[in-house]
C-alpha cells in the first residue's frame, strides 16, 4: 500500500513511518525539510518538499499520485512559542492546515485519511455527521 505521511519527521510521525516500513508499505513524506527527513529515513521513503504554511506552492497532483492512504500527523504543541495571537497561531497550525489537507485529499480521490492529534476532536465537534468516534 502507498501511504502519504504529513508530519513524518515529527514527534508521532517518525514512529508511524517506522511502523509502516516494518510492514512493507511504500511511504511518501511531505516535508518542509527533506534533508532532515533523509537523515532519519535515508532512501526508505519518497520525499516531497512542501510547507503547509505555503499551501499554494505544493504540487498536489504529484504529491497524491498513486497514494492509497494519507496519514496526517502534523502540527505544533506548547513547545513552539507563537509570535502574536496564540489562539490564531495554534488554530492555523493545528486545525486549518489539517482541514486544508483533508479537503485537498478528497479532491484527489484519496479514499482513506487518518488524523492523529487533538485536531481530530475539534473536527469531530464541528462535523458530528462524520462519526469519527
Amino acid at each position: 500500500m502507498q501511504v502519504l505521511v504529513i508530519g513524518g519527521t515529527g514527534f508521532i510521525g517518525v514512529h508511524i513511518v517506522q511502523e509502516l516500513l516494518s510492514r512493507n508499505h511504500q511511504v511518501t513524506l511531505l516535508s518542509r525539510n527533506p534533508d532532515k527527513a533523509r537523515k532519519t529515513f535515508a532512501d526508505s521513503v519518497s520525499y516531497h518538499q512542501g510547507d503547509l504554511g505555503f499551501f499554494h506552492d505544493i504540487n498536489f497532483e504529484q504529491l497524491f499520485s498513486g497514494i492509497d492512504i494519507m496519514i496526517y500527523a502534523a502540527g505544533v504543541d506548547e513547545r513552539e512559542a507563537p509570535k502574536g495571537d496564540a489562539y490564531a497561531f495554534f488554530y492555523r497550525e493545528n486545525v486549518s492546515n489539517c482541514i486544508n489537507m483533508l479537503e485537498k485529499a478528497r479532491t484527489y480521490n484519496i479514499k482513506q485519511a487518518i488524523v492523529l492529534g487533538s485536531v481530530f476532536s475539534y473536527i469531530d465537534e464541528l462535523h458530528p455527521e462524520l462519526e469519527l468516534y
